[in-house]
């Protein structure tokens, strides 16, 4: 009877090591990836928001220019700071549950090896290779679909912002 408890072996030992694999994907890539999206898709919503600064003439462009650089933005050091703090609690936590899951997901693998009278090297490797195709997968997706996506369309952000201004100062 060790063949279905190899079988349930390799699957626990396979979700275990592929949730792991994901995790890592995600600190390595996916944050990178994420960052690029929001600074891709703002450089959109500015180029658009400016594109209506060629309305306003020469006079108009420089007179916006010196106003924008005139501004002094606030000190965001403490909200940068709070947020990394945030961030660093978030994936600790993720750390955390994730080691927990892959120790008990060896501790079943282990109880079937012993009781069943099955070696763990074949639902290993079985679970390397579903780790590798997960892991492999979610950088795809990162890389193809995550990156290109546009979450939210750079008119109607402009629109939402113009309106905003004008509810804002009128």
């Amino acid at each position: 009877m060790a063949a279905p408890a190899q079988e349930l072996a390799t699957v626990v030992l396979s979700v275990t090591l592929a949730s792991a694999a994901i995790l890592a994907v995600y600190v390595v890539l996916g944050q990178r990836v994420e960052r690029d999206v929001v600074r891709k898709q703002t450089g959109d919503v500015v180029r658009s928001l400016l594109s209506d600064s060629a309305l306003l003439g020469d006079s108009g462009t420089a007179a916006l220019h010196e106003f924008l650089v005139s501004l002094n933005p606030p000190d965001s050091a403490a909200d940068d700071a709070r947020v990394e703090t945030q961030n660093a609690a978030i994936l600790h936590r993720a750390f955390v549950v994730v080691a927990g899951f892959v120790a008990a997901g060896m501790a079943v693998a282990a109880y079937l090896s012993r009781s069943r009278g099955f070696g763990l090297s074949g639902p290993l490797r079985e679970a390397a290779r579903s780790t590798v195709l997960a892991a492999g997968t979610e950088c795809a997706f990162l890389l193809l679909i995550a990156r290109n996506f546009v979450s939210a369309d750079p008119q109607a952000v402009r629109a939402m912002i113009l309106d905003e201004l004008a509810a804002q100062t009128g």
